[in-house]
């Protein structure tokens, strides 16, 4: 059994072509006043901004993102419940940019502390050709006070009777 540590870099075949880029400074927590700290089934908004540098042509795009643990783990699934939800494809029109917003909810089973995020930003069916990708510097905070109580799903009766007993499991 072995365990896959993250070293730092998303794209499979390392950062290759120039025509696609990322900056931090376009990697946004749009959500919440307390930027980067989150805790369990909070909704959450991320906005990358991902850039087209080519002179000639847009490009099909796709774009994820990777939630790593301080022991350098993929901890995606741990993260949210559908990943589905952390990759997404636009078309950018040559010497343009796009931004996707990625709205997630964190899963209830996530583990309490900090995380890095890292974006990646690909062509459509050849990343071997046009990758780059970068971690964010803030951390993500996952926190919850020893009072706080998750409840995601309840079931019971539409309504009720006066003076009766009502069951919810």
């Amino acid at each position: 059994l072995y365990n896959v540590i993250f070293a730092g870099q998303f794209c499979e075949y390392g950062k290759v072509g120039s025509d696609l880029t990322l900056e931090e400074k376009y990697i946004e927590d749009t959500s919440s006043e307390d930027e980067w700290n989150w805790k369990p089934l909070d909704k959450v908004s991320i906005d990358v901004r991902v850039s087209n540098e080519n002179d000639d042509s847009k490009i099909s795009t796709t774009v994820e993102l990777k939630f790593v643990d301080k022991d350098g783990k993929d901890a995606n699934s741990d993260f949210v419940d559908d990943e589905d939800t952390l990759t997404q494809d636009i078309k950018i029109a040559k010497n343009s940019h796009e931004t996707l917003t990625f709205d997630l909810e964190i899963s209830p089973n996530v583990n309490i502390g900090d995380y890095t995020l890292y974006v990646k930003a690909y062509k459509d069916g050849d990343e071997e050709i046009q990758c780059t990708s970068l971690s964010v510097a803030k951390k993500i905070v996952i926190d919850k006070e020893n009072q706080d109580v998750v409840i995601s799903n309840i079931e019971g009766p539409d309504s009720a009777s006066c003076n009766s007993n009502v069951e919810f499991k």
